[in-house]
């Protein structure tokens, strides 16, 4: 009897042994098959254009997301701008968050990164155009996402300025003649209200106002504003996101407004008019 017993024991034992054994053994392989780096595939969106995946994974999701006002077609401005639908793909993978990272990495330094309306857009060589990309990890899948849209977004586009917090302004007096009076504010050029009414832009210098377009070059505003990259509209909110950083000063006129903003001043009359000039000496005629 006393032999049986230990037989019995003995034989748990091993059960037990084997069984911790076996459970080690799959954890090893597991963990081997999640962090060894499998590389990536193609996923193709048509017959030709395709995105980037981790391999050890699978498409669990596709839709638009987003979409955005395409106001340029062939170097013209339209009538009414084109809906363009931001898609995101997301792709489930049993690889660690480590190789999905790596992946990811892989896949990105294929691409070209490009300023565009200042966020960063990301050109596919395969006119795929990703926008966001990024990793949301999971206890046994992570999800690798890609946010994109088919075709490259045309430079026309790309110099629209279309934040306020995106507006950066430089008043440059070496465009300015020397042989104009700094203190005559002449009306030189217009510009389109919301109303649909043209207001007038009273300037000593109007080639001096830069402004960075959407690609993060440097730009007359008032060819910026006469191609309609931007509008006066987006120049006022640009200074008043700086009055509340307080990075800009606001005073307030019974006539008008008075933003002043580093080596600019901009005074916009309650007529819808407006001055521009590196210093304004207020006066209560200018906006009659």
């Amino acid at each position: 009897m006393k032999k049986i017993n230990i037989d019995r024991q003995e034989l748990r034992n091993n059960i037990v042994r084997y069984v911790v054994i076996g459970i080690a053994v799959i954890i090893g392989v597991v963990f081997v098959i999640k962090n060894i780096p499998l590389g990536e595939k193609k996923y193709f969106l048509d017959n030709e254009r395709y995105i980037k995946g981790p391999r050890m994974s699978f498409i669990s999701n596709e839709e638009c997301v987003d979409t955005f006002d395409l106001w340029f077609e062939g170097g013209a401005r339209l009538s009414e701008p084109n809906k363009k639908c931001v898609n995101q793909v997301s792709f489930k993978s049993f690889s660690s968050n480590m190789i999905v990272e790596l992946n990811r990495d892989n896949m990105i330094e294929e691409f070209n990164q490009k300023l565009c309306n200042n966020s960063f857009y990301i050109y596919d060589n395969n006119y795929v155009t990703v926008t966001d990309y990024g990793i949301n990890k999971g206890f046994l899948f992570n999800t690798y996402y890609v946010k994109y849209f088919v075709g490259d977004s045309p430079n026309y586009t790309c110099l629209m300025i279309t934040d306020e917090d995106k507006v950066e302004l430089l008043y440059d007096y070496s465009y300015k003649s020397k042989d104009t009076d700094k203190d005559i504010y002449n009306v030189d050029y217009q510009y389109l209200n919301s109303d649909g009414n043209l207001y007038d832009v009273h300037t000593d210098c109007g080639d001096c106002l830069i402004i960075k377009n959407g690609t993060g070059k440097a730009s007359e505003f008032k060819e910026m504003l006469r191609s309609s990259f931007i509008d006066m509209e987006m120049l006022i909110r640009g200074l008043e996101y700086k009055v509340e950083k307080g990075t800009s000063k606001k005073i307030k006129y019974d006539d008008g407004i008075m933003y002043e903003h580093d080596k600019i001043d901009l005074l916009f009359c309650n007529n819808k008019e407006v001055y521009i000039s590196d210093k304004i000496e207020y006066d209560s005629k200018m906006c009659r």
